[in-house]
């Protein structure tokens, strides 16, 4: 059994013959070496978003900072990693913002919302770190 976040390689020796007895193998006993190696696998991201946005009609360039909270790469082993934010945006009507909304490492939510425009936007906003998914790992946690 593999301990969470765990990997390395260990070796292992069988003996295989044919009596029960301890001890040095006697003659006609045969060992096999061989390796065991535990690849280590990336663990998901986490990352909360608390609360909604608004924004007024014509409020220009905004900042929302603690937009995306308790930024955590992953398991200990994998803070060399680094967060992005990849936001799919849903306006009605289109045309809502003049420069479109992004996240920055901090967390900090930054839009410039287009003059003379309202409406409703939903952002879709992913927390991804690049630790990436070969062998089954994770990068990515929806908010």
């Amino acid at each position: 059994v593999q301990a969470t976040s765990q990997y390395g390689e260990a070796a292992v020796l069988i003996e295989v013959g044919n009596t029960a007895a301890y001890g040095p193998p006697p003659e006609g006993f045969e060992q096999i070496l061989f390796n065991i190696r535990i690849t280590a696998v990336n663990q998901p991201p986490s990352c909360n978003f608390p609360h909604p946005v608004f924004a007024s009609q014509d409020a220009g360039p905004m900042e929302v900072p603690g937009f995306a909270i308790d930024l955590v790469q992953g398991p200990s082993s994998e803070s060399w990693q680094h967060l992005v934010f990849p936001i799919t945006v849903s306006s009605d009507p289109p045309g809502l913002f003049a420069s479109p909304p992004v996240v920055d490492p901090t967390g900090t939510l930054l839009f410039h919302a287009a003059d003379g425009r309202y409406g409703r936007s939903v952002l879709l906003v992913t927390c991804r770190d690049n630790g990436g998914t070969e062998f089954g790992g994770v990068d990515t946690r929806v908010g």
